[in-house]
């Protein structure tokens, strides 16, 4: 309750303490040495850190440290880890997509690049060889090592340091790699492409990762794209870069195009508001500003003047036949973006005050919603801001890293009753989304959104606190997340690199709030159906009196619950009557999830005249407000 001047001290010379006093909430970091070479021959040592404050009654606190030296100079191994998405053998790829996965390793993991094949029809000149046997590669990013992303990997790894650095996330925007098919071209992301990961460890040892961490080939992962039949906006973020540090007011540049139905402008176009009201700015979760849009970054003027063309690299790479290099005059548009017509561009841009945030790691991503109404989110990524502050010791690496620290254990929650408040929530970036209840199950509330998604809950004010729940300890709420006490408004926007169910435990005075939320990769169209069964009655049978219809349906992609918001029930072209939904079905959710645990539905109809009857049970889906499926079966009244 009050603060206290504090020292950290080592009983060792080899544990070196660093930035090891202060005043009030404070870091410091512990740093190996070999002062006089004390370490010697030695393969484990054990030092104590004691933290001594000035605080009357409050007694010193020793913290052990272990320290494991490989001697031999060959016994340690290369990084191990899998790549996890975009899935395998994708097909109809568009747009932005992320590459993640995770990697583990005896020292430390030092880098995760992504690479893509190299063509035999492009300049031969962008290729390496070496990386990957027999391979050439394209190098396209380095992904970011997300901290605490992968609890599940920490617990699978418990011996290898800092496997809670094992995730890591990178977005690709397709459009911007090559046609692979036909004749080649630098842009535009048509065709198949393999993607490679290449893991590298602090002492050099690199691995290219495959679909599983069992697999040595290494198996790439292969997509195939299809951007000439995109149909949503699509663009990105340039600044700030991915993973960068950033301090003070900075510049959030990006861009987002839209295609037309055509080539030809005539008065039916579809393309983004120049204005920029429909580019959404959101930092951590939350809606910042719209930008502003329709500059231009060539040498033609900024804005562009009415009769001429923006020339910079995205009106030079998507404005003309075939990219050209930037600056490169254009006299016309012939393609599908209207916003690179004359006196138009697609640049956005917004100035953000990092000092408004907390020193640590944030994501940041672009909603963009085009004249047609087709949305999407962009761009998104980390960041760390390092401002002045009692929370800055350490610098930016410590402060990215903080989302992976134990704050204590998890049971200290038993002294929490489950809270008992209406929740109301909605997930994704359009901002004109309705909120629907969060229904609590056995004192959980479940959520689902994509990978790089978004979620929003409203809890009412007072929650004032929370923590991620991982491995049974407490950990920082997840970087991309923003908990406003004041209206209880709890937001998140994970980045690359978050896969699995995550549990939250949200405060309130002495109630917990706990939400589990499940990122899921993007699914293919095809697992979007809705699944549904008829229990009973089952296929022919006979029935004598009345029918009782039950089983379950549910919408895999529905954000909370079951996603069925009405079951009808026809006896061949009698209506019998909307089922009860919301009952238990356990066994359905070991096999879908937790979250539909109550997907069941059951109705209780009168007895029908004696005849054969086809009973046929239509589920309708709250996220796309349709008739998705049915069920029928045949059965015989006496």
């Amino acid at each position: 309750g009050t603060s206290s001047a504090w020292t950290a001290t080592s009983n060792q010379p080899w544990a070196q303490v660093l930035n090891g006093s202060g005043t009030a909430s404070g870091q410091f970091t512990v740093a190996i040495g070999n002062p006089g070479n004390v370490i010697g021959g030695s393969t484990s040592l054990t030092a104590t850190i004691t933290l001594t404050l000035t605080a009357v009654g409050v007694s010193a606190t020793t913290l052990p440290v272990t320290f494991t030296i490989d001697q031999t100079g060959s016994a340690t191994r290369g990084p191990v880890g899998q790549v996890e998405t975009p899935a395998q053998n994708s097909t109809g790829v568009v747009g932005a997509i992320s590459v993640t996965g995770w990697v583990v390793d005896d020292i430390g993991v030092a880098s995760v690049k992504v690479y893509r094949g190299c063509l035999a029809t492009e300049p031969q000149a962008n290729c390496q060889s070496g990386l990957v046997p027999g391979v050439s590669l394209v190098f396209i990013g380095d992904a970011v090592i997300v901290p605490g992303a992968r609890p599940d990997v920490e617990a699978a790894f418990p011996n290898d340091p800092a496997a809670n650095l094992a995730g890591f996330g990178f977005q690709v925007l397709t459009n911007m790699l090559p046609r692979t098919t036909g004749t080649f071209a630098a842009f535009g992301g048509q065709g198949p492409l393999a993607f490679y990961v290449i893991a590298t460890d602090a002492e050099g040892h690199s691995t290219p990762l495959s679909r599983s961490w069992t697999d040595t080939s290494p198996t790439p992962t292969s997509i195939t794209m299809n951007n000439d039949s995109i149909a949503k906006p699509f663009g990105t973020i340039d600044t700030p870069g991915q993973g960068q540090t950033v301090s003070g007011t900075i510049t959030n540049f990006g861009w987002a195009l839209t295609p037309d139905g055509n080539t030809t402008a005539d008065g039916t176009d579809t393309l983004m508001p120049t204005n920029g009201s429909s580019v959404v700015v959101f930092v951590d979760g939350v809606a910042s500003s719209t930008v502003a849009y329709n500059q231009c970054r060539g040498t033609v003027g900024n804005p562009v003047p009415a009769a001429a063309f923006c020339n910079d690299d995205i009106a030079n790479i998507f404005g003309t036949a075939s990219p050209q290099p930037t600056f490169t005059a254009r006299t016309g548009n012939a393609t599908k973006y209207r916003n690179l017509d004359a006196g138009r561009a697609a640049i956005g841009a917004l100035n953000i005050d990092t000092t408004t945030l907390s020193n640590g790691l944030h994501t940041i991503a672009w909603s963009v919603t085009d004249s047609a109404g087709r949305a999407d989110g962009i761009g998104s990524r980390y960041f760390t801001a390092l401002n002045s502050g009692p929370d800055v010791a350490g610098g930016a690496q410590a402060r990215a890293a903080a989302p992976a620290a134990v704050r204590g254990a998890a049971t200290s929650l038993a002294s929490f009753t489950p809270a008992a408040a209406t929740v109301w929530g909605r997930t994704g970036f359009d901002l004109e989304t309705p909120f629907a209840v969060v229904d609590p199950v056995n004192g959980v509330r479940s959520v689902q959104i994509d990978d790089v998604g978004r979620m929003e809950l409203w809890m009412g004010a007072g929650v004032d606190g929370g923590y991620l729940v991982a491995n049974d300890t407490l950990r920082d709420l997840p970087p991309g997340s923003h908990l406003d006490p004041a209206t209880g408004q709890f937001t998140w926007a994970p980045g690359p690199g978050y896969l699995g169910t995550y549990r939250l435990a949200l405060l309130r005075g002495n109630e917990r709030l706990t939400v589990d939320v499940t990122i899921r990769p993007p699914a293919d169209p095809k697992d979007r159906q809705i699944q549904m069964f008829v229990d009973s009655p089952q296929e022919s049978q006979t029935i004598d009196g009345p029918i009782t219809i039950a089983g379950w349906a549910l919408d895999p992609h529905a954000w909370t619950g079951a996603g069925i918001d009405a079951v009808h029930v026809w006896a061949t072209s009698v209506f019998l009557g909307a089922a009860t939904l919301n009952d238990a079905r356990p066994d359905v959710a070991g096999v879908y999830g937790a979250q539909f645990q109550s997907a069941g539905y059951s109705l209780a109809a009168p007895a029908l005249t004696p005849g054969e009857y086809d009973l046929t049970v239509y589920a309708h889906s709250a996220r796309t407000g349709r008739w998705e499926d049915a069920r029928t079966v045949h059965v015989i009244v006496r």
